[in-house]
């Protein structure tokens, strides 16, 4: 995935991430304040009630009563019913058209010592809060109210609408956001990597940037700097090749035989040859393509011989005063055994330089 797609999604998961919280902890709040709101007005609403109540109930005018109940149920502000429970043997007042849903008398009783009691109830016009108080110390009879919570609910979706929106809008406002800052940083990286792509394919040209103080300006410096540094490199390099061919061709033309050795391993016996000029192959008797890849100990006379060059190549490895021409016996490409003097050239590690600097039958 691209590093754009990356910034833009992770920014809309950020902001679906926040608004989704946002929208868990406000309803949590808002319906925490709105029960107890509701539940204080409630509170409030009922003590009065019960106060203009409670002569009528003991002087026993229940017609009073129950026009006082309904009273209170037209008054609207999501009041569902209003009931009295009396003294035990009495009917219950209230304002249900027939008759009283049964058990719902007992559904929130007000218990000593509480002066009241509220309570969420379900019902088949949804969930309703009850708040019960008593009327009368000392009298056995309860007022209870109402209230629908679907103002509640209401209000918690308009919220909900509300922060949806405002989610929906950051997150329009974010991902714009999130694709001009990614566009910023990625397109200017887009740059840079297609010239380090074109700068391993060999093109060391510098890439063309204005100066600024941020990252991708302070990379783009550096680029530049291993471009000229591996420009400047490349030229050593094919100036020390270039004298070194010189050199080699000079040495084959003036009779003395060169071979490289590629000695990745401790045993220079062991290695293989990776160069030979002609004045080499002419010693040997084979071809350039015949030695090349060829090991060394091929080329030795058989037997102490081997060890005895081996011992001199880790001798001159470790000691670099140690001499560095000796005499040794090769055999030819027909079989016939020569007199070798070489002498070991630098660097003595990697690649052993043998110069072949006469040979005797």
């Amino acid at each position: 995935m691209k590093l754009r797609n990356k910034i833009v999604l992770s920014t809309s998961a950020i902001i679906l991430a926040i608004g989704l919280t946002m929208a868990v902890a406000l309803s949590q709040i808002v319906e925490k304040a709105l029960d107890k709101e509701m539940e204080n007005k409630g509170l409030s609403l009922i003590k009065v009630a019960a106060e203009d109540i409670a002569n009528p109930l003991l002087d026993g005018e229940i017609l009073t009563v129950q026009r006082m109940l309904e009273a209170i149920v037209a008054t609207g502000g999501g009041i569902e019913y209003a009931f009295v429970t009396p003294a035990p043997g009495s009917q219950i007042i209230h304002t249900f058209p027939g008759v009283f849903p049964p058990g719902l008398a007992g559904v929130n009783p007000v218990t000593a010592p509480q002066s009241y009691a509220a309570k969420v109830i379900q019902t088949s016009r949804g969930p309703i809060r009850d708040i019960g108080i008593r009327i009368v110390d000392g009298l056995d009879s309860e007022l209870h109210i109402g209230f629908s919570q679907s103002d509640i609910f209401l209000s918690l979706r308009n919220m909900m609408r509300t922060v949806f929106g405002v989610t929906m809008a950051g997150l329009l406002f974010g991902v714009l956001a999130a694709v001009f800052i990614s566009s910023r940083v990625t397109l200017p990286l887009g740059r840079l990597a297609e010239h380090v792509s074109r700068m391993g394919e060999g093109e060391l040209t510098e890439i063309k940037w204005s100066k600024g103080r941020d990252e991708i300006s302070d990379l783009a410096a550096c680029f530049n700097r291993m471009t000229r540094q591996l420009s400047d490199t490349i030229r050593h390099i094919c100036a020390s090749e270039e004298n070194y061919r010189l050199l080699i061709e000079a040495a084959s033309d003036a009779g003395e035989g060169i071979v490289l050795l590629d000695v990745g391993g401790e045993d220079v016996a062991g290695g293989k040859i990776c160069y030979a000029n002609d004045e080499y192959a002419r010693i040997t008797g084979y071809s350039r393509e015949e030695l090349l890849g060829m090991p060394f100990s091929r080329i030795l006379h058989p037997g102490d011989n081997i060890t005895w060059v081996g011992n001199l190549w880790q001798d001159g490895r470790l000691d670099p005063d140690q001499p560095r021409r000796f005499e040794t016996a090769i055999i030819t490409k027909r079989g016939e055994k020569s007199i070798w003097k070489p002498a070991w050239g630098p660097p003595h590690f990697r690649v052993a330089r043998l110069l072949s600097v006469s040979t005797a039958t």
